[in-house]
């Protein structure tokens, strides 16, 4: 927080987790604000949060912004995002998917350390998704939003999955799944076109990180995306 005269004159939300498999701590920049007549400071408020030992990110930076992540040695992991129909997708063969939250035992069929991250996102109001084929099971987590470019029709943003090319492989029962829950679009950061997935890629959606591995494209978990649906 920036405070003047005993009044906060800015300040920026970072939210922290730790990766999954690395155990490496994520800090993800959030909304930033300073007021007009400080903004000279607020630069430096920026620069403040970096003294923190972690990967940072940020995952939706304004236009205006993008010149001082960069100026700061930031760097892209991720160039847009991908808009899909997956309901257009071919099928998986036989599917199994349970929404955690109506599973009467939700932890049937999930490793502990999938289930956990289920259960957390499905608190923060996301749709958490295990699902299932010939034995094989992957955690899907999306967050309904809507999306200008797809006008007034909701989309399922997708804030977790093991990896993009699982996407694909289940979109087919995915998509149909989520098409009945008035979701026929899923939105997805991507690098380009997804193979196996029906959609139009656009490459005006970077992501950055300072520090440490680049995050994976497809883990979202605990970001701003996964809490307050930006």
């Amino acid at each position: 927080m920036l405070e003047c005269a005993e009044k906060a004159v800015g300040a920026i939300l970072l939210l922290f987790s730790k990766t999954r498999h690395s155990g490496e701590i994520r800090c993800n920049g959030s909304s930033w604000y300073v007021a007009p007549a400080f903004r000279g400071a607020g630069l430096s408020l920026l620069m403040r949060t970096l003294k923190h030992q972690a990967v940072h990110t940020n995952v939706t930076p304004a236009p205006h912004v993008v010149p001082i992540l960069e100026a700061l040695g930031y760097q892209r992991f991720c160039k847009g995002l991908f808009a899909a129909a997956p309901s257009l997708a071919g099928p998986v063969g036989r599917t199994k998917i349970v929404r955690v939250l109506d599973a009467p035992n939700p932890g049937d069929g999930a490793p502990t350390d999938d289930l956990r991250l289920l259960l957390d996102h499905a608190r923060f109001g996301c749709l958490s998704l295990w699902c299932e084929t010939q034995g094989e099971g992957a955690p899907f987590i999306f967050r309904r939003r809507f999306v200008r470019a797809l006008s007034v029709i909701p989309a399922a943003q997708l804030i977790y999955c093991d990896s993009i090319d699982q996407l694909a492989r289940f979109a087919g029962p995915i998509g149909r799944y989520l098409a009945l829950r008035g979701m026929p679009f899923i939105i997805t950061p991507a690098n380009g076109p997804i193979r196996g997935l029906p959609g139009k890629y656009f490459d005006d959606k970077p992501m950055y990180f300072r520090g440490g591995q680049p995050p994976r494209v497809g883990d979202l978990a605990y970001t701003e995306m996964a809490l307050f649906g930006i």
